[in-house]
This record gives structure tokens, C-alpha cells and sequence, in this order.
């Protein structure tokens, strides 16, 4: 259920049953973001909370910014969204003055070295970028970015980035086909829960990709559904 980071520190992330931190925060993002919306009565309230404490305990950043980007938008949850957060700040705050375990893992998440997890991922993204130059129209294949890494069975074996890996991987054509997917029904779309979920994998995609998740095709392909319902009446 918990998984230690790659590196040097010793605090534990929460991953679920699953074997990476960012899909179980991505679950839980989905599942916080309907919560929002819904009718408050004390049993969605009680998931709300759950899958909130949940989120923060997989340290998951891109699951954080996203949440926070989606959120911000809507007004009615600012002034909450805003408490929670600055909470969140000084727990944080306090841990990493305190606890050397948390320092470190703090110091690496964030540093921008070459053997750092931000470090590595921008390096992973220069590869994917060049990769794109060689091959702009049709891309080197899907999921073959790990051949171009140093060690193709290590963690980051994946650009970390949805618009770059579709670039890299499939080619300006399907890259075009993704932006149409996610970003044209923001035009159309004026159901709020369907709006920010829109926006949480838009922003979750520019550090992390989850086109590969059953779930993001089937809120897409519902909200997609939901324009045509619109549409006919």
C-alpha cells in the first residue's frame, strides 16, 4: 500500500494497490472532483475528506497541481480550497523542519539536479522533443519512448508529459486529435463537474500521462456524450 521513493529518503508514499503513486492520486482526484459537485449530505462529505487525506499522502504533484488549477476556476470552492491548502502548507512546513526523513525527500522532489526526480524528468523531456524533430508526421511508435532512455527498465521509463509523449510517439496527427478530444468540449460544456475534470487532465497531462487509464477514456468519451445529448435536445 506504501511505496518508498527512488532515492535517498526514507518517507513513505501512498500507493494503493497500485505499483505507481500517480495513478492512485489520479483515482482519487476524479473521485474528489465529483464529490465537489454533488449534494452534500455526510456520506459524501466523509469520501470528500477521505479521498482529500488520501491525495495528500501520495505526495503526488501533478495530482496537487491539477486539483489546484481545476478548483481555482470554480469560484464557490475558492475560500475552502484556499484553507486547505494553506493547512496543508504548514503541516508540510512543520514536517520538514523536524523530520530529517521528510527534509530529504522534500530536497528531492523539488531539486532540479541531474539525479533528482525533476531533474530526470526534464532530461526525459529533451529526449522526447528531439525524438519528435526525427520523426514529426507518424512519431517513433506508441509507448517506445523507454528505448531512447538510458535504462529502459527504470521508473521513469515514460516522458512524464501526455503532449510530448503523443508528439514523440504517434506524430502531429494523433498530437492534433488529443487536443480536439480534451480541449473542444471546454467550448461546449457547461456542466461544471464535466468542466473541471476537463481541465484536471488537461494540466495533469503537461507533467504526467494517463492516456493509458481505461478512466480517462471513458470521461472523455462521456463528456463527448454528453454534448451530443445536448445536442439533440
Amino acid at each position: 500500500i506504501f511505496k518508498a521513493p527512488t532515492y535517498g529518503s526514507y518517507f513513505f508514499r501512498l500507493s494503493g494497490l497500485s505499483i505507481d503513486m500517480n495513478w492512485f492520486a489520479f483515482n482519487l482526484g476524479i473521485v474528489l472532483l465529483f464529490n465537489f459537485f454533488m449534494k452534500k449530505n455526510s456520506q459524501n462529505k466523509f469520501i470528500s475528506f477521505s479521498s482529500f487525506i488520501l491525495v495528500i499522502l501520495t505526495f503526488s504533484r501533478t495530482i496537487f497541481l491539477g486539483l489546484f488549477i481545476s478548483l481555482l476556476t470554480n469560484t464557490k470552492f475558492l475560500l475552502r480550497f484556499f484553507i486547505s491548502m494553506v493547512l496543508i502548507f504548514l503541516c508540510m512546513y512543520y514536517l520538514y523542519l523536524f523530520n530529517e526523513s521528510f527534509a530529504i525527500f522534500i530536497q528531492e522532489r523539488f531539486s532540479f539536479g541531474v539525479q533528482d526526480s525533476a531533474g530526470i524528468h526534464i532530461k526525459y523531456l529533451n529526449i522526447s522533443f528531439a525524438n519528435f524533430l526525427e520523426h514529426p508526421f507518424f512519431g517513433t511508435g506508441y509507448s517506445t519512448f523507454y528505448f531512447y532512455t538510458d535504462n529502459p527498465s527504470n521508473h521513469y521509463m515514460n516522458v512524464h508529459n501526455m503532449y510530448l509523449s503523443f508528439l514523440s510517439e504517434t506524430g502531429v496527427i494523433c498530437f492534433f486529435l488529443l487536443i480536439v478530444l480534451i480541449f473542444y468540449p471546454l467550448i461546449f460544456c457547461r456542466l461544471k463537474v464535466f468542466r473541471s475534470i476537463l481541465i484536471f487532465l488537461a494540466i495533469t497531462g503537461l507533467t504526467y500521462q494517463f492516456y493509458t487509464s481505461l478512466l480517462f477514456w471513458f470521461l472523455i468519451i462521456a463528456i463527448w456524450n454528453y454534448r451530443r445529448l445536448n445536442t439533440n435536445g
